[in-house]
C-alpha cells in the first residue's frame, strides 16, 4: 500500500485535511522490506529448547526512515534502525524499531523484548548472540548480567571490526 507521504500529498492535492489523522508504521511493510536472512550457524553449544539461544541482529540505517511513536528512544525522530530478536529453536522473530544505536536505546529495546517474554510466561533467554558492536554500553552489559543472560559474539572465532561511534561507549 502507499506510504504516508504519498497519501498526504494526494490528500493535499484533492483538498482533504489530514492534520488530525495519526498514523503508525506498518510493521508488516517494514519486515517485508528487510532481507530474509537467518543468523549464521556456528560451532559451539547449540540450543535445544526455546530461549536457550536468541540472536540479536540490527538492520539499518534504512534509506527511507519512518516515524513511529512506539520506537525505542523515540524523541520525535525518524526510525532508521531495527533490531530483530530470533529464537534459535523456534525461529520466532520479534522486531523493535530504533531511532539510533545509542546504548540507552538498545537497552530499552532489549528490556521491552524481555518484558514481552515474561508477560507471555516464557521466561528470559539464557544466551544471546549479537554482533560485536551492538551491545557495547556498560549499562546494557550489566543489565544482561543481572538477568543471567550470557552475551556471546556472533562468531567467537572472528574479531569484528565495527566502527560505530554511536553505540554508547565501550564495555
Amino acid at each position: 500500500h502507499a506510504g504516508d507521504e504519498i497519501i498526504r500529498r494526494l490528500a493535499a492535492r484533492n483538498g482533504f485535511d489530514l492534520s488530525k489523522v495519526t498514523t503508525r508504521p506498518c510493521e508488516v511493510c517494514i519486515q517485508a522490506k528487510m532481507k530474509n536472512r537467518l543468523p549464521p550457524r556456528i560451532e559451539g553449544p547449540q540450543a535445544k529448547k526455546p530461549l536457550d539461544l536468541v540472536f540479536a541482529d540490527v538492520d539499518g540505517p534504512r534509506a527511507v526512515p519512518t516515524i513511529s511513536p512506539r520506537a525505542a528512544g523515540n524523541r520525535g525522530q525518524p526510525v532508521a534502525y531495527y533490531i530483530i530478536f530470533t529464537d534459535a529453536v523456534s525461529r520466532y522473530r520479534s522486531l523493535y524499531m530504533l531511532t539510533d544505536l545509542e546504548g540507552p536505546t538498545v537497552l530499552k529495546a532489549l528490556q521491552d523484548y524481555c518484558t514481552a517474554l515474561r508477560a507471555a510466561d516464557l521466561g528470559l533467554p539464557k544466551r544471546m548472540r549479537a554482533d560485536a558492536g551492538l551491545v557495547t554500553a556498560a549499562e546494557t552489559r550489566a543489565w544482561l548480567r543481572g538477568k543471567s543472560i550470557h552475551l556471546e559474539p556472533t562468531n567467537p572465532r572472528e574479531q569484528h571490526h565495527i566502527h560505530l561511534s554511536t553505540l554508547g561507549g565501550a564495555g
